[in-house]
């Protein structure tokens, strides 16, 4: 009985731990630390800026390393995480239907990840500053992580793209001279650079950024509506407050001062996933 009572009791302070409040799981794939800091806290104030309308939450970031295909199937399965991000891709596109999620549908990162630094070998640096146009770069493999909508966005513009490489084991093939380059978003190159076993022999294409329209989105279940409701009614608020922007500027401000410098080679690339009819586009931009 008196077990039965301090269970009662806790349930009674923790309105948050009580009977119907909503779990969110946060896949965290734990290759990104700072993005995922970002879309966590971004996923919280959405969740608490509905929380008069929806009620109670509990939310948890869940760091698990996952391919690209068994993060699209945990999602569904709802086991250990139900909540994840990623680039958007229309259904279609994606080859198995159990690896289906349902897109929330509005864009959270301001196509930052769609700015992409290129890592490589030191020695090929001299020549990488003669580069201009996508056709220079043709002559380049490319080494993108197996699975990624990048893969498909980098063929599509013409480029040879080695993407037999998990995402832990991209740098080491880098090192061993399996591939020429390795695009990487502003937020990371730093950390695959500093994660080869020679760091120093390592350096990027200076004054030089790919870029193409990315929208990062949350996903969900593919049948979890109730999930994608409230997620993007919160999103929708935080949107229109201007403070998912704020939000945004104070995570990534040196990403947002590296682009607002003069003289910076852009190279765009088209992205087949969006065409002129998509539901989703490229979402709000870097000013």
């Amino acid at each position: 009985m008196i077990r039965v009572g301090r269970l009662l009791l806790v349930f009674l302070l923790c309105p948050t731990l009580a009977w119907g409040a909503e779990s969110y799981r946060y896949w965290d794939w734990g290759q990104s630390q700072r993005r995922d800091d970002y879309q966590f806290m971004v996923l919280q104030k959405a969740l608490e800026a509905t929380r008069a309308e929806y009620g109670d939450f509990q939310v948890e970031r869940v760091q698990q390393q996952f391919s690209t295909s068994r993060a699209r199937r945990e999602i569904n399965s709802g086991t250990r995480v139900n909540v994840r991000s990623g680039p958007y891709v229309p259904a279609e596109n994606i080859d198995d239907p159990a690896e289906v999620n349902q897109p929330v549908g509005v864009p959270i990162l301001f196509n930052l990840l769609g700015y992409q630094r290129l890592v490589t070998q030191r020695e090929r640096l001299p020549a990488l500053t003669k580069v201009e146009t996508i056709a220079d770069l043709q002559a380049y493999e490319l080494g993108v992580g197996r699975g990624w909508v990048d893969v498909d966005i980098y063929r599509h513009n013409g480029f040879n793209v080695n993407d037999g490489a998990h995402v832990t084991t991209l740098v080491a093939m880098l090192e061993l001279g399996r591939f020429d380059l390795l695009p990487s978003t502003l937020m990371d190159y730093q950390e695959a650079i500093a994660a080869a076993s020679q760091p120093e022999l390592l350096g990027t294409a200076p004054g030089l950024v790919l870029r193409y329209p990315f929208p990062v989105m949350f996903y969900v279940g593919k049948n979890d509506q109730a999930r994608a409701a409230r997620i993007r009614a919160g999103l929708e608020r935080l949107t229109q407050s201007g403070e998912l922007r704020e939000l945004f500027t104070q995570y990534f401000e040196p990403e947002l001062t590296f682009l607002a410098q003069p003289g910076l080679r852009v190279i765009a690339l088209e992205n087949p996933h969006l065409e002129a009819d998509a539901p989703v586009s490229g979402g709000p931009s870097i000013p």
